[in-house]
């Protein structure tokens, strides 16, 4: 064999062996969907930290950042254009790496059809995202290659939540503890005018897009999930009003204020060890946190370390700093929760 050839052929083996191995030097373009509360449609972003928080510092393995902005309040989750423009964000380059023309002057996308599989990417779902998107891999509309992409789903209403049908009392002026209910009424869409919000109506439990086909869909892609147990959680201007949601909605189970642990775990709860439930650094995490904190805008506090979780699915292995400022201190780089298998290779 000539030299050149065989060098060429030792450096394809070598390039072989590194993706079978895994390399924990590879960067991912990393895709953030918001749940329900967004009012307009605009073009997906860098950045967002109204929502996410400054998750950007807490990313060692991220390459990119993808943020999208769906009209999510007069929308219910099934809704065909939102089933589409979440596969849209997701199969999509980055932000940084799209053409001008790859999005319309409305924010709408048009761009790519192809296979309709996402590559490449890590991907994290807060809230009516989580249900947007399983629905839409459940109707074939994009679908995940398991071998180069992994998905973290944070306080999914997989099952719908009574709170909707107390939201739409909320909404008509049937409630007590007024104050702090109708700010936070105010403060995340939850109306539309007198009447709950399409995307709100659409998580109720008896809305029909639920079934169990709907929870098939994580247990085939999804690689992990954080779901909140208390409507306080940390101490933040969100904690009293849901505090206050939750003692009006009566859930009779732990809560993060809007989703009841039983659905948010209803895919993962009989098939994960319940060991790892208190450990952020695991796959599956259930700490002390409201619907808010498991964005991570509010940050991490003494019983609940949502900004942990993140950081370490996205590779972060010491220090960060989360929205408020204090310093977080994580662990080491948990076995479990790096990127992508290396197999083959609102809210």
């Amino acid at each position: 064999m000539p030299p050149r050839v065989t060098i060429l052929a030792l450096a394809l083996m070598g390039a072989a062996v590194a993706a079978c191995a895994g390399d924990e030097h590879q960067k991912w373009d990393c895709v953030f969907l918001h749940g329900a509360g967004e009012l307009l449609d605009a073009p997906d972003d860098q950045e967002y930290t109204a929502y996410w928080g400054k998750m950007n510092e807490l990313a060692m393995q991220c390459a990119t950042f993808t943020y999208n902005h769906r009209d999510t309040t007069h929308r219910a989750f099934d809704d065909p254009y939102l089933l589409d423009s979440y596969c849209e964000t997701a199969l999509l380059p980055p932000v940084s790496q799209r053409n001008a023309t790859a999005e319309a002057d409305d924010g709408q996308l048009v761009g790519l059809r192809g296979d309709r599989v996402i590559r490449n990417k890590l991907l994290f779902t807060h809230s009516m995202a989580n249900t947007i998107l399983s629905k839409a891999i459940h109707e074939g509309v994009c679908t995940i290659d398991r071998n180069t992409t992994a998905w973290y789903m944070s306080q999914g209403p997989m099952q719908g939540t009574k709170a909707a049908e107390t939201i739409a009392n909320i909404c008509s002026g049937i409630t007590v503890l007024d104050k702090p209910v109708r700010w936070i009424a105010a403060a995340e869409n939850y109306c539309d005018g007198r009447n709950v919000s399409a995307a709100y109506w659409s998580l109720r439990p008896g809305y029909p897009a639920y079934n169990d086909a709907l929870l098939d869909v994580p247990r085939q892609f999804a690689d992990g999930a954080m779901c909140g147990t208390s409507p306080y959680g940390e101490t933040s201007m969100y904690s009293a009003a849901l505090e206050a949601v939750a003692y009006v909605v009566e859930y009779g189970e732990d809560n993060d204020g809007l989703v009841p642990l039983s659905s948010c775990d209803a895919w993962f709860r009989s098939e994960q060890p319940t060991a790892s439930f208190l450990d952020p650094t695991a796959n599956f995490y259930t700490p002390k946190a409201n619907h808010a904190d498991g964005t991570c805008r509010v940050g991490d506090g003494w019983f609940a370390k949502p900004c942990t979780w993140y950081a370490t699915k996205m590779g972060k292995p010491d220090g960060a700093v989360e929205p408020l400022g204090r310093k977080i201190v994580l662990p080491g780089r948990h076995a479990n929760a790096m990127a992508p298998r290396a197999a083959a290779a609102a809210w």
